[in-house]
């Protein structure tokens, strides 16, 4: 809270170079935020979470990651809590339908990222995550979606991408290239030696390849939960990601939740940071709220506060500083890092299941299932001092595009 209130009397030059203050302030604002949301329940102000002040943000590396990007942490004696949501096939094969060859090392044609689809409960069949290199051609795809998703404690699931949007009216259609995936299990430990007390899944919807983003508040995100003493929490829906700006105009809108890198000469220059950050808000009905934030140290393009619609490559933006860190290309915005809670429960004595619509609203017979645990906590510990998990990992590798 001090940090946030620190950032917000901050004058745009007074304002942090240092990404890890950038990050520590704009996650402390996500739960000043959460605590003047409106509920049916009173929230106690003692209870309010601290969050990370100290968060310490590594230099990011060029240097790709093994493809198993995050240690897994052994199975625990206590199971999951059983979810009513059928857990979809793994991948579904569909025959190639071109000609085109698949060639180890190049370029995937089209009908092998085809293959790469899942069931979701509407009955149709949706793209979903698939490593960068294809498991059985040995081709490269431009793109990568996060950590793999079967190696989640909190929901194994293969993910349908598309499928929240779909269910919106009229359906919002969101780039394939922007779904990733974040994994943090039990027993794992981040860069600040925080070891995870939960499991826990986010599916977000964040690229950094098109200026859309600027403009569309809404974006899918998929959060999953599981921890020992019985929380849990399988939601999905559009989340509230706010307006867009840069690090300046986040001292004076408290409505920001995306905070871009801005071209330069705009007004807010930042000496030695590419730190993009969004916080993301989904609300089910009066009966939880979940905070989840995702990050990139190196955005694909950067916005123009004066036309969002225009395209510019941070390579392009920085051309000058490229021998400098952290503007050395390739960037590909694929080294991230994701904040996972903190969750608000205000579900005591009540059901388990609701069913709501894409912005989380309850109704009957509405398509999104949504599953809660029957408690009312502001939170839970999610590592040893902290209500939020934070977890950082770098995907970068050769063959991947400005879509990704």
């Amino acid at each position: 809270m001090i940090v946030a209130l620190l950032l917000a009397a901050c004058e745009p030059g007074d304002l942090p170079d240092d990404p890890a203050a950038v990050a520590t302030a704009l996650i402390a604002t996500a739960t000043q935020v959460a605590n003047l949301i409106s509920t049916t329940t009173p929230v106690p102000p003692t209870a309010t979470p601290a969050l990370p002040t100290d968060t310490s943000v590594p230099a990011a590396t060029s240097t790709p990651l093994p493809e198993s990007t995050r240690p897994s942490s052994p199975p625990t004696d206590t199971p999951a809590p059983p979810t009513n949501t059928p857990v979809p096939p793994t991948a579904t094969s569909i025959p190639p339908t071109a000609t085109s060859p698949a060639v180890a090392g190049e370029l995937c044609p089209s009908w092998v990222h085809a293959r790469h689809v899942t069931a979701a409960p509407d009955g149709k069949n949706y793209p979903t995550w698939h490593p960068q290199i294809d498991p059985d051609y040995g081709c490269y795809f431009d793109h990568e979606h996060g950590d793999d998703p079967r190696n989640s404690l909190a929901n194994p699931a293969m993910p349908p991408f598309g499928y929240i949007g779909a269910q919106m009216n009229p359906p919002m259609d969101e780039a394939h290239a922007g779904f990733k995936v974040f994994v943090t299990n039990k027993g794992v430990t981040n860069d600040e030696g925080r070891t995870a007390l939960t499991s826990s899944r986010v599916v977000a919807h964040m690229g950094t390849g098109g200026v859309k983003r600027f403009d569309e508040q809404f974006h899918s995100l998929s959060f999953d939960l599981v921890a020992e003493d019985g929380h849990y929490a399988h939601v999905q829906g559009m989340a509230d990601t706010g307006q867009a700006g840069s690090i300046c105009d986040r001292s004076h809108n408290d409505q920001q939740g995306r905070t871009v890198v801005v071209m330069p000469g705009t007004g807010c220059d930042l000496k030695d940071s590419l730190y993009e950050i969004w916080l993301f808000k989904l609300r089910i009905g009066d009966k939880l709220l979940v905070l989840v934030s995702t990050a990139v140290f190196d955005p694909i393009t950067v916005m123009n506060p004066a036309d969002h619609t225009q395209l510019i490559y941070t390579t392009d933006a920085f051309a000058s500083r490229a021998n400098e860190a952290p503007f050395m290309p390739p960037l590909n915005g694929c080294n991230r890092e994701s904040y996972h809670g903190p969750v608000y429960w205000y579900n005591s004595g009540g059901a388990t299941t609701y069913n709501t619509d894409g912005m989380g609203m309850i109704m009957e017979r509405a398509p999104l299932l949504q599953e809660i645990s029957a408690h009312s906590d502001i939170g839970i510990m999610m590592n040893q001092d902290q209500k939020q998990m934070k977890f950082r990992v770098d995907y970068c590798a050769p063959g991947l595009g400005l879509k990704n």
